[in-house]
């Protein structure tokens, strides 16, 4: 018989293939470079950058997690003898069209590669309650073909499958292996890196927390507050102090404040039953600390000011016609399509109404209720929270997984054969509302928006706007304006 981990590695090489199989149909790894003028060009480009001249151009997220680990994805495909120009010659006057053709194909396969592990890490996230590996398949399965999990993060590259891979690292090795000094100080890693990817997934932290908390948030309260005040409160106070200090954001301190805060709290949490000194809790800040510094030395400083600021840096995307204020005119409700509302939510409603259907006949006692059911009140607010950037159907990535792994924990406490029954139903229900999600290609207009786009960029007469409108995609040197609006003019 196979052993666990010889099962594991089947089953994430499985995934890999299912899921690179699953791109290749959806025709992800045919498109024009230019198609998607957006994260794909800008990630890949700065990888080089970073590469060729130890800069960056982009810090919006800031996104520094993607743009080096493509970095180190590129040095070995060009080691390995897999990319058609090297590194160093990139913006060559003849060959820049070819070369960033082939950059933005081998960032597609970065991304569908992350997007494979990142589904094995949810795998072995459901794995942790059901301890049943065909139950954990079959909701890992449900979620992968959910539309508004993957859809715009599937084809277009983007920062958030890495932030929610580091995340879902941390919660897997901590409950998996015994929390001590090397541990504690890895899991503050994964922490600075999910966070340096994607700054918004700050919010999730807290949910998966208090998902993943052993017993429940009310559970020996009183003495976890104890310990909390005894080990930790000093030093949440000093690092958030220190946060106001460089960014004089008091909000944004108070946010760091609270994220170590529930961190502590989880720590304490799974703790509990096991011999492990609480000091070790303090890698944690350690591990955390060590990216920083990384950060600090060897990359461009305003990753950290965005990092350290991530409400501030995340209001300045908010939109007005997505502004809470617009759900109560009167005109909001006067054009409410309930037709529409469900055609375009309908994965968000069925998960929401099983959560509700499992927390309904949960066998739990009163406090346990009210704990998930605190837990579904927050998803649901954290799920508004992030509709201010693009409304409700944007980040579903973040959202819907942690509804799945709150179905997961319901039906952990409340095991029986119905669960098989309730798991299958999803999966079916699932395939049947996302069918031409599975069964259509990637439509794409193989129009020239993007180039247009481009033309007119370089037809700015001012050098410097000029350079900062190219540089915010192509995150390229002055001298290199002429080598890509050359090459651009001249193909097209």
């Amino acid at each position: 018989m196979l052993t666990n981990s010889k099962k594991d590695i089947l089953i994430f090489l499985l995934f890999i293939i299912l899921i690179f199989f699953f791109a290749h149909f959806k025709g992800v790894f045919t498109t024009n470079w230019w198609i998607n003028f957006d994260m794909d060009v800008i990630i890949a480009s700065n990888s080089i950058s970073i590469l060729n001249n130890n800069r960056q151009s982009y810090f919006d997220h800031p996104g520094l997690t993607p743009i080096v680990f493509f970095s180190f994805f590129l040095r070995i495909v060009e080691f390995l003898n897999f990319l058609n120009f090297e590194i160093i010659n990139y913006y060559d006057p003849i060959n820049f069209l070819k070369n960033i053709s082939d950059l933005i194909h081998q960032i597609k396969i970065f991304n569908i590669l992350c997007i494979s592990i990142l589904m094995f890490t949810f795998f072995k996230i459901f794995e942790i309650f059901f301890k049943n590996k065909i139950y954990s398949i079959l909701l890992t399965s449900a979620l992968f073909i959910n539309y508004n999990f993957l859809a715009l993060n599937f084809f277009p590259v983007r920062t958030e499958v890495l932030s929610l891979l580091f995340l879902n690292l941390i919660f897997i090795f901590s409950i998996n292996y015994n929390i001590n000094k090397t541990l504690m100080l890895l899991l503050g890693v994964f922490f600075a890196l999910s966070l340096f990817s994607k700054i918004q997934i700050i919010l999730i932290c807290i949910i998966y927390s208090l998902i993943f908390m052993e017993e429940d948030i009310f559970f020996n309260l009183k003495e976890k507050v104890k310990i909390y005040f005894k080990y930790f409160f000093l030093i949440n106070i000093i690092i958030s102090m220190t946060i106001y200090f460089f960014s004089y954001q008091l909000l944004d301190s108070f946010v760091f404040f609270l994220i170590f805060s529930i961190f502590n709290f989880y720590f304490i949490s799974i703790n509990t039953h096991r011999n492990s000194y609480l000091s070790n809790i303090y890698f944690f800040y350690g591990g955390f600390l060590f990216i920083i510094i990384i950060i600090f030395f060897n990359y461009d400083i305003k990753n950290i000011e965005v990092a350290f600021n991530p409400i501030k840096n995340s209001l300045r995307w908010s939109q007005e016609q997505y502004a809470l204020n617009n759900l109560f005119k009167l005109e909001s409700f006067n054009q409410f399509d309930v037709i529409d509302m469900l055609k375009n939510y309908k994965n968000f409603i069925i998960i929401i109404f099983l959560n509700l259907i499992l927390l309904i006949r949960n066998n739990q006692s009163l406090r346990k209720k009210f704990n998930n059911l605190l837990i579904l009140f927050l998803i649901l607010i954290v799920w508004i929270v992030f509709s201010q950037r693009s409304g409700l159907l944007r980040y579903g990535i973040y959202i819907l997984p942690c509804f799945y792994i709150l179905i997961a924990k319901l039906i952990l406490n409340n095991w029986s054969q119905f669960n098989l029954r309730t798991l299958l139903t999803l999966l079916v229900l699932n395939v049947f509302i996302n069918f031409s999600f599975l069964t259509k290609h990637y439509e794409f207009k193989d129009n020239y928006l993007n180039i247009k786009r481009i033309n007119e960029l370089c037809n700015i007469s001012s050098i410097p706007k000029k350079f900062n409108n190219l540089n915010y995609f192509f995150s390229m040197q002055k001298t290199e304006i002429k080598i890509i609006c050359t090459n651009i003019r001249n193909k097209f």
